[in-house]
């Protein structure tokens, strides 16, 4: 008897699933303690998601409120072996979605909306998976250059996690981190990557899974000196004509070889556009700790404007027009600062100022280090939502501009990565702009 009612059990749990459906009595159910992301943003695209696919626009609630009826759980969750896992399960009318970070969650809601799109019963939408390599976020419509830039934060001591990330149950060596940051670059897609703080240690994990998806480094600088600041290029997308490596000196600025600039001409393979890049990571003391330190910076830049000079002289399109020059990096800079503003004179351009759809004004600088572990926190003026609080920038030049196009590009989009589980790999959040060429 007992077993025919396990059976009988076990039946009505697979009719249940079979005939079970998304109606409009579901409610979301997202996480209140969570990061925004990874909480009521991501229960709102969910809604948006269910919406779309069936029509029903189903009420909000968090996990704190009494909830009676059909669910849809949302929620990151530790217990994922991986930032980039997700799974979906059905259990009767109830769908529990869950994913290692806010990126895991939004690949899961969108593979529940294409099975109700198709009208799948629910149990045939349970599914896991990763994420990682996935092309997650397609440019801007009408764009057809993406340049990504990032401080990727310079920890080399593969022996030891800091006691402040061990105390967090981090681990921020080279050997795990790099896979963070292939993620974020490969989620995107770039044509150009900048980097800073780029060592040769990163460079052993980081550049061969580069390599895997089309990645190539302009140059890792001379026999005498490593590249901090180099410039990859994906080699489907663009042509490389010229890189040059530069390490500022005197020493007492450099850093021990950390502070450089690389500048490179490229040619856009679909349709023969030619542009520029520079990246560079400028001295990082304060005036007060080390005085000079803001001549040095200025003196840097104007270094840099003198590279982009020879650059944009040299290079020109095909039809002899101005090419635009995008200078990016750490500079360690405000934008009020006297570095910055030679730049500004000159008529170097914020891309958030000139960006046509989207620009994000966001500061992009938290507290990483070894000591302190990682937050959302800035340490410098300004707030999160202060671009004036920003020390790393994005500029586009041109020897000529009509509006807000420079040398014929046009900005569509600058945007700032800021999920959660980006403050654990890099010294900025990753920023990206869409241009049109």
């Amino acid at each position: 008897m007992k077993r025919t009612l396990i059976i009988g059990a076990l039946l009505l749990t697979i009719i249940s699933n079979s005939q079970a459906q998304i109606t409009s009595h579901h409610t979301i159910v997202f996480d209140s303690s969570a990061e925004k992301e990874e909480g009521i943003d991501i229960a709102q695209y969910l809604q948006t998601a269910v919406k779309t696919a069936t029509g029903f626009e189903l009420r909000i609630a968090d996990d704190k409120q009494k909830i009676s009826g059909k669910t849809i759980t949302i929620q990151r969750s530790d217990e994922m072996n991986d930032t980039f896992d997700y799974q979906i399960s059905v259990k009767g009318n109830n769908i529990k979605i869950v994913g290692g970070g806010c990126w895991a969650l939004t690949k899961a809601v969108r593979l529940l909306q294409e099975g109700l799109t198709q009208e799948k019963k629910l149990r045939d939408i349970q599914c896991q998976g990763n994420i990682y390599a996935e092309f997650l976020f397609p440019r801007q419509e009408d764009s057809n250059l993406r340049i990504l830039d990032d401080n990727i934060w310079q920890y080399d001591d593969e022996s030891k996690i800091p006691d402040a990330w061990k105390a967090i149950g981090k681990d921020c060596r080279n050997s795990v981190r790099f896979r963070a940051l292939a993620e974020v670059i490969l989620a995107y897609r770039p044509d150009i990557l900048t980097l800073q703080e780029y060592s040769p240690a990163m460079n052993k994990y980081l550049a061969p899974e580069l390599e895997k998806y089309g990645y190539a480094n302009c140059t890792q600088g001379n026999d005498s000196h490593w590249n901090f600041t180099p410039i990859f290029y994906n080699k489907e997308s663009v042509k490389p004509e010229e890189s040059k490596y530069v390490l500022y000196t005197p020493e007492d600025f450099s850093n021990g070889g950390t502070k450089s600039l690389t500048a490179a001409a490229f040619t856009l393979i679909d349709n023969k556009k030619r542009f520029c890049v520079i990246n560079t990571h400028l001295w990082y003391k304060e005036e007060q700790i080390a005085p000079g330190s803001n001549l040095a910076r200025a003196s840097q830049l104007r270094l840099c404007m003198a590279i982009g000079e020879q650059f944009l002289s040299k290079y020109k399109n095909n039809d002899g027009t101005d090419l635009p020059l995008f200078t990016t990096g750490d500079l360690n800079s405000q934008l009020h600062s006297t570095g910055i503003q030679q730049l500004l004179d000159a008529g170097y351009m914020p891309v958030q100022d000139v960006a046509t759809v989207y620009g994000d004004r966001q500061c992009g600088y938290h507290v990483c280090s070894a000591k302190d572990g990682f937050s959302r926190k800035n340490p410098f003026h300004g707030t999160s939502e202060d671009f004036y609080g920003a020390i790393d920038h994005f500029f586009v030049y041109s020897h000529h501009n009509d509006g807000k196009k420079y040398g014929g590009a046009e900005v569509k989009v600058f945007q700032r990565i800021c999920p959660y589980f980006t403050i654990e790999f890099t010294d900025h959040y990753p920023n990206y702009a869409d241009i049109k060429l």
